[in-house]
């Protein structure tokens, strides 16, 4: 079933992962076709789902610092939603804070109405009290910190650390988290790369020339927006492909 709300629809696949150990990139693409989110809320949506399944270490260990129940104790409907809103808090420059607080917690009255003003109390004490979060030191617990504040499992962690000491395991984790471009090749036999850009300027996705590979120099174009549908000319692909 598709949603036009696309933090229900996050919820949703966020929520079939966890029970039914689906994956996210086949949930994401059946909603989409089903056509229910349009323009901008087919990237949110992506983003969302995405964007905490990145971010989930350092999400728990905020919601650990503001909330009595350990994460492990709270009903997984609550959990989500709380990840879903201290995402948009934390990370979604463009999401106004009053907007993530009020959308998490007008779906919790629906999801989990009984923990409704609980999640709204967390969300706005996560936003007011941001800088009092305390993470693991870093020198006594250098596994622990990057664990919490990069989303890396600490056992990972910790083996990079042994590998490449602490400086370059930080900066691995740092990388791990970066949202990779979307990148699309182009069919040369049916379009030309500028054609191709004009195309999706007029649709206001901005496309810049991909200058990394020399693989990709002719044919890589790089994408800023959402591109919901595929174009004629060009198919998605990542840039290590």
């Amino acid at each position: 079933m598709t949603t036009a709300n696309p933090r229900r629809a996050a919820y949703d696949i966020l929520l079939r992962i966890e029970t039914e150990r689906s994956y996210a990139d086949i949930l994401i693409d059946r909603e989409l076709s089903g056509g229910a989110l349009q323009g901008p809320d087919r990237g949110l949506l992506a983003e969302l789902v995405y964007g905490v399944l990145r971010r989930r270490g350092t999400l728990d260990h905020v919601i650990n610092h503001f909330s009595k129940q350990h994460v492990e104790k709270l009903e997984r409907a609550v959990l989500i939603l709380l990840r879903l809103g201290l995402y948009q808090e934390y990370y979604l420059d463009r999401i106004p804070v009053s907007a993530a607080v009020n959308e998490t917690v007008k779906l919790a009255h629906t999801l989990a109405p009984r923990a409704a003003g609980f999640i709204n109390a967390i969300l706005r004490s996560a936003d007011r009290e941001r800088n009092a979060i305390r993470y693991p030191d870093r020198a006594s617990d250098p596994a622990g910190y990057i664990a919490a504040s990069h989303s890396t499992p600490r056992w990972i962690a910790a083996d990079w650390i042994e590998q490449l000491g602490m400086e370059e395991a930080e900066a691995l984790a740092r990388a791990m988290l970066a949202t990779p471009p979307f990148t699309v090749r182009v069919n040369t036999l049916k379009i030309g790369r500028e054609e191709l850009k004009a195309r999706l300027a007029g649709e206001g996705i901005a496309a810049e020339g991909d200058r990394t590979h020399r693989a990709l120099d002719d044919i890589g174009t790089r994408l800023e927006g959402t591109a919901g549908k595929g174009s004629s000319g060009s198919s998605t692909t990542g840039e290590s492909a």
